[in-house]
């Protein structure tokens, strides 16, 4: 067994979601939306490329149901979706039992659909577009 410190909290999901379903347990459920943005918008601060948290169970009322809170970019299939930080937690309330699941995708990756260029490169492409703009107007006349 090793112990390690975390490097930057909010990006590891497990104690995101433990420190939701904490929250969850000493306010209650009746502030879980503030609770949930709170957490949303302390990740996407701290340089996550995307979130997602989603809480389910008697939330506000008697009747169970699904709240699902994203911001930013998540990958949720392919080689990508390998790098995601997935976690789940359990909070247990006075009006039964509410899960926790936090996906967060950390700042760092290289996304294979995403293409990302060099200033000189971008005005060597550009000087490029207007050379070939020339020749053909000047073909044209």
């Amino acid at each position: 067994m090793e112990i390690a410190e975390i490097n930057n909290p909010d990006f590891d999901s497990r104690t995101v979601a433990d420190d939701i379903a904490l929250s969850l347990e000493r306010f209650g459920n009746l502030r879980f939306k503030a609770i949930a943005y709170r957490s949303l918008q302390r990740i996407m601060r701290a340089g996550a490329l995307g979130a997602e948290i989603s809480i389910s169970g008697k939330l506000p009322g008697e009747r169970a149901k699904t709240w699902r809170f994203a911001q930013g970019y998540l990958k949720k299939t392919g080689d990508t979706a390998r790098m995601v930080s997935r976690s789940q937690a359990r909070a247990i309330t006075k009006t039964g039992m509410i899960g926790i699941k936090v996906s967060i995708l950390p700042k760092g990756i290289k996304l294979l659909d995403r293409v990302d260029m060099s200033d000189e490169l971008k005005n060597k492409i550009k000087s490029q577009a207007l050379l070939m703009e020339e020749k053909n107007g000047s073909n044209k006349e």
